[in-house]
C-alpha cells in the first residue's frame, strides 16, 4: 500500500477520533514511513502495520521472522521445529513455496511450548506465545505478524521496549526494500541499455 489515508484508518476502526486522525494524517495520506514517524505510541504504529495489505510480503514475512526470532531467543531451549519457522518465513519473504510440513511441525512444537508456558507469568510466557502464534498463523502472514507483535509485547515490563524494536525493525526492512527496488530498476535499465 503506497499511502495510508484517513479513510483507511476509519475503515480499520482506528481508536482515534476523526478529529485526531485529521490532525495526524492529511487527506492525501501518508506513506507507512511517514506514519511510523508520527508522534504516537509505538503500539499504534504496530497496529497499523498489521492491517491487511499494508506491508509487502517481503517486509511482512521478514518482520515476523525477526519478532519470532527475538521471542524464541528469550526461551532457554526452543524446540528446533519452532526455530524452523523462522527460515520458512524468510523463504516466503522472497517468494519461496509454502511448505505445509514445516508449518505443521512448527505449529505442533509451538503448541506444546505454549501449553507448558501457559502457567508462567513472565517474559518467557510472552515469548513462547509469540512463537506459537507466529507458527500457528504462518500460513497467513498478516495474522502471523499481528499475533507475534501482540504476544511479544505482552509482558508488561518489556512491552514498550519490544514495540520500539518492532518499529525499528520495520523501518529497517522498509529501507532495505526500497534499496532493493532501486537496485532492480537500475539493473533493468542497464539490461535495456545493453539491448539498444
Amino acid at each position: 500500500m503506497k499511502y495510508i489515508t484517513p479513510k483507511h484508518l476509519r475503515k480499520w476502526n482506528a481508536c482515534y477520533t476523526d478529529e485526531r486522525i485529521a490532525e495526524l494524517v492529511p487527506d492525501e495520506g501518508l506513506t507507512l514511513q511517514g506514519y511510523l514517524a508520527l508522534d504516537i505510541p509505538d503500539k499504534d504504529k504496530v497496529w497499523l502495520a498489521t492491517r491487511p495489505k499494508v506491508l509487502s510480503d517481503y517486509v511482512l514475512y521478514n518482520w515476523t521472522a525477526l519478532i519470532v526470532g527475538r521471542a524464541l531467543g528469550r526461551i532457554g531451549n526452543p524446540d528446533p521445529r519452532s526455530v524452523a519457522v523462522i527460515g520458512y518465513l524468510r523463504s516466503r519473504a522472497t517468494g519461496g513455496p509454502r511448505n505445509s510440513e514445516i508449518v505443521n511441525a512448527a505449529v505442533n512444537a509451538a503448541t506444546h511450548a505454549a501449553y507448558a508456558a501457559a502457567y508462567a507469568a513472565d517474559a518467557t510466557d510472552a515469548a513462547t506465545h509469540a512463537a506459537y502464534a507466529a507458527a500457528y498463523a504462518a500460513t497467513d502472514a498478516t495474522d502471523a505478524a499481528t499475533h507475534a507483535a501482540a504476544y511479544a509485547a505482552a509482558a508488561a515490563d518489556a512491552a514498550d521496549a519490544e514495540r520500539a524494536l518492532q518499529v525499528k525493525d520495520l523501518l529497517g526492512l522498509l529501507e532495505t526494500e526500497s534499496r532493493l527496488a532501486i537496485a532492480q530498476i537500475q539493473q533493468n535499465d542497464a539490461a535495456q541499455g545493453d539491448r539498444l
